[in-house]
């Protein structure tokens, strides 16, 4: 594995998609996911698709130099709140795909819960786990 591999190796993990998703998103095989992620020379063009597809900066991809992420010349904290919302709803297919997203949305979630709600929540969790249990009990999983 050469160090491109290993960083779309990295992009693929980090945005939490099998080979086959990742290889349907770019129009390739699931073979050929595969082999971008291990040890196949990777063509300027998956690189321009990834970086595009799911703002990933082409240096850091071919070089492993600078930014991971693309610089975003948007500014949020310029945008009216029906501008944000439209913005996170026309991405919200790729920034739920993002470990990062996923656990910001829960972090905020936490915060504007009142306690009400928080013990509701876990008293949900805690029951959900019971089932849970019961269903697999004694069973291998």
């Amino acid at each position: 594995m050469n160090d491109i591999n290993r960083r779309i190796d990295t992009i693929i993990t980090e945005l939490n998609l099998t080979n086959k998703e990742f290889g349907k998103s770019l129009g390739v095989t699931e073979a050929t996911a595969r082999n971008l992620r291990k040890n196949s020379v990777v063509k300027d063009i998956y690189i321009e698709t990834i970086s595009n597809k799911w703002n990933y900066s082409e240096e850091w991809i071919r070089s492993g130099e600078g930014s991971m992420l693309k610089e975003d010349s948007t500014d949020f904290s310029t945008l009216s709140t029906s501008s944000l919302l439209e913005h996170l709803v026309d991405n919200t297919e790729e920034l739920i795909k993002l470990k990062t997203f996923r656990n910001y949305i829960r972090m905020t979630m936490e915060l504007i819960m009142t306690d009400e709600e928080r013990e509701k929540k876990n008293e949900a969790l805690k029951k959900l786990k019971e089932e849970i249990a019961k269903k697999y009990q004694g069973k291998d999983v």
